[in-house]
């Protein structure tokens, strides 16, 4: 009996820890919100956050993705740290397997922390004026500004989730044949208000300005998409976090660009001309770039 009775303590014991840890299965995604993936939590993905903060305390076997916060990982980490917008802290149990980067405030490693691939450190600490999302807007304007990211990037999302076969055609000519995109871009933008003022002088045209500026305008915007798109899975990984997550960090990566002094607007420009001439290549995304 007493030897029953030891067996069963024995088993016990040895299932108590099992039994303490929570095993989640797939990825941990939130937005407006914050994630905390607790000590004794296994999360058999991916944590994506948009609008929020992550703190990892347990095991996490995928990647770690902020978008607009920061994150504190105190535990193993299987795939790459990425935040955008906030500060990434690295604690002295942190565990990553992949690659770290923190674009806004930077990354603070702890002693003990371990990360085996490569640390991106991109604070900007003269942007930086309060928390989150306020760090990319420092000017008196910021609400503005935030309040136009935002409907540009709801655009964007929403394209990508009407008609993704159609960015990734346009995502593909630019990645593909940048050269040619750009051109054909440049091309039609310097047409444009020829074309206009054509259109106006011959008076019957007159009618067909509205839709030929909304036509430029929806040309323009899925363009933008189709480049935050690749500049996301550049980043993410193609295919790793979706094509939502992909165009959000590509949208985020585009406005940071406009805070660099004398260049930004550039690079937003050019960014623009090889959407606008792959969306052109593509016949709006209908058919893959020749």
């Amino acid at each position: 009996m007493g030897k029953l009775v030891w067996a069963l303590v024995f088993c016990l014991l040895i299932a108590l820890p099992a039994a303490a840890v929570e095993h989640h299965r797939g990825d941990l995604v939130r937005f407006g919100g914050s994630v905390h993936v607790p000590e004794q939590m296994l999360l058999d993905g991916s944590v994506v956050v948009i609008g929020g903060s992550a703190r990892v305390d347990g095991r996490v076997m995928e990647d770690v993705v902020v978008i607009g916060g920061g994150s504190r990982i105190n535990g193993p980490v299987g795939g790459d740290v990425f935040a955008v917008g906030g500060l990434v802290v690295l604690e002295a149990n942190a565990r990553v397997d992949g690659d770290v980067t923190g674009i806004g405030r930077g990354v603070e490693i702890h002693p003990g922390a371990l990360v085996r691939g490569k640390t991106v450190d991109m604070g900007m600490p003269h942007f930086y004026r309060g928390r989150g999302w306020l760090a990319f807007y420092p000017h008196p304007g910021f609400l503005w500004r935030g309040m136009n990211a935002a409907a540009v990037a709801a655009l964007a999302v929403l394209l990508g989730a009407l008609f993704p076969g159609a960015l990734d055609n346009v995502a593909g000519a630019v990645g593909g044949q940048p050269g040619r995109s750009f051109l054909l871009g440049l091309v039609l933008a310097l047409a444009f208000v020829p074309g206009a003022l054509f259109l106006v002088l011959t008076i019957v045209g007159i009618p067909l300005i509205m839709v030929l500026a909304a036509g430029f305008v929806a040309a323009w915007m899925m363009g933008y998409a189709a480049v935050a798109l690749l500049i996301g899975r550049r980043i993410t990984g193609e295919g790793r976090l979706g094509m939502i997550v992909e165009i959000l960090v590509g949208v985020v990566m585009l406005g940071l660009v406009r805070f660099l002094p004398v260049f930004g607007w550039l690079i937003g420009l050019a960014a623009a001309l090889f959407g606008l001439g792959a969306v052109f290549d593509t016949r709006f995304g209908t058919r893959p770039a020749n």
